[in-house]
């Protein structure tokens, strides 16, 4: 029998030191404070195979530099049941080639000498002890410094002033050439008739504040009216000159309120939990003033903290307390229970947070139903053992992934 122990947050394990060619069943036990739980089922009988070549990397960017290219590769998603040993990347053109060498953890390297203008076809083979993978395939083009690409992720939420607080990040290609400067442009739009879209409010033109390329975040203040929805928009500046511009997806409001109802728990009653657990808050008495004034039917709107990593947007249907805790028992609620006038802008992928009130999260101002913000319960603490099981062989040296 051979055991493996992994993290508790796995759900995959390598096992390797089994016999090539000869059965195995594996059962998993997961283990916590209090000791090692029963073994699963007994999985069907699965035969590891001999060691083979890796899979193919595959080429996910190539940057052109003056006389270089960079190119970046996600290692294979098998390898082969052997460690790699490294990589060959190839940049050819015509009867020239020039090789590198990457070690088996780089997943970026730089192919200097090259000629810029020319089109260079690449190749990239993972090997292991087996031997070489399939050839990843790109090409790429050396050229001097160009344009930025836009910044990365971008969102724009309402202060606490009356103000907009835009954050971003630099772009992941700077064209060889470093940011010195970010163009933020903010601009007052009105709803269209039909509601589909936004446009420049009537004798309105787009600000232009320029920053240093070392800032990332930036608060817009100042703003008339005060009331209204701003479309926000950030580019970098380099030597090349103004980069590809990022944009909100939807404009922001520069003020957010809070519903009769609704209390904005502060991070100090946050971090004082001692559970959270399906829409249950426990605190040990006596508990923060905030959480003994709860009542049902406030809607508790949380940023992230240790037992909420994603925030929290709940509606209070129970309180209680036993003399030794407060418990306060909830049920989902929704950005139009907790806020009014709720507008927060994100380019990318929105998530959800708060500062102050609340911060980053989803713009929703329309007659559709408001989206939920979830409280994602944190993941089995502990670990999990993995046992194989098969008739006694002599190990073969050849490793194997568990079924």
């Amino acid at each position: 029998m051979v055991s493996v122990t992994v993290p508790g947050g796995d759900t995959a394990a390598a096992v390797e030191g089994l016999c090539v060619s000869t059965a195995y069943t594996a059962t998993v036990a997961a283990i916590n404070a209090a000791g090692q739980g029963p073994d699963s089922f007994a999985s069907d009988p699965a035969a590891p195979s001999p060691a083979s070549v890796p899979d193919a990397p595959v080429i996910t960017g190539v940057r052109a530099r003056h006389l270089k290219l960079i190119v970046e590769w996600s290692p294979p998603a098998l390898d082969g049941g052997k460690h790699l040993t490294g990589y060959t990347l190839i940049a050819t053109e015509g009867g020239n080639t020039v090789q590198v060498s990457p070690g088996p953890n780089d997943i970026q390297a730089t192919i200097t000498g090259l000629v810029d203008g020319t089109t260079y076809a690449l190749t990239l083979v993972a090997t292991n002890r087996v031997g070489a993978s399939t050839p990843a395939l790109g090409s790429g083009i050396p050229v001097g410094t160009y344009k930025a690409g836009q910044p990365e992720s971008l969102t724009a939420t309402p202060g606490s002033e009356g103000d907009i607080n835009v954050s971003w990040s630099p772009p992941v290609d700077d064209g060889g050439s470093a940011v010195k400067a970010y163009l933020i442009i903010y601009q007052h739009v009105v709803p269209t008739h039909h509601g589909h879209r936004w446009d420049p409010a009537p004798g309105a033109s787009a600000v232009k504040v320029r920053v240093d390329g070392s800032m990332t975040a930036y608060t817009i203040t100042g703003l008339d009216p005060a009331n209204a929805f701003w479309m926000v928009k950030v580019a970098a500046v380099t030597s090349k000159g103004k980069a590809t511009i990022a944009s909100t997806s939807t404009p922001v409001g520069a003020t957010t309120g809070l519903q009769s109802d609704a209390v904005a728990l502060d991070p100090a009653t946050l971090e004082a939990l001692v559970s959270y657990t399906g829409g249950i808050l426990v605190w040990a008495d006596p508990p923060p003033a905030q959480a003994a004034s709860l009542s049902v039917g406030q809607v508790l709107v949380g940023g992230p903290s240790t037992l909420t990593p994603n925030g929290l947007l709940r509606r209070v249907a129970g309180v209680s307390d036993d003399g030794q805790s407060l418990t306060v028992t909830t049920n989902p609620a929704n950005l139009g229970e907790a806020f009014s006038n709720l507008s927060l802008a994100n380019a990318a992928n929105p998530s959800t947070a708060v500062r102050g009130v609340m911060s980053r999260g989803i713009v929703h101002r329309s007659c559709r139903a408001p989206p939920h913000i979830r409280s994602l319960r944190p993941g089995l603490a502990g670990t999990a053992r993995r046992k194989v099981s098969s008739p006694n062989c002599a190990p073969s040296g050849h490793g194997s992934r568990g079924p």
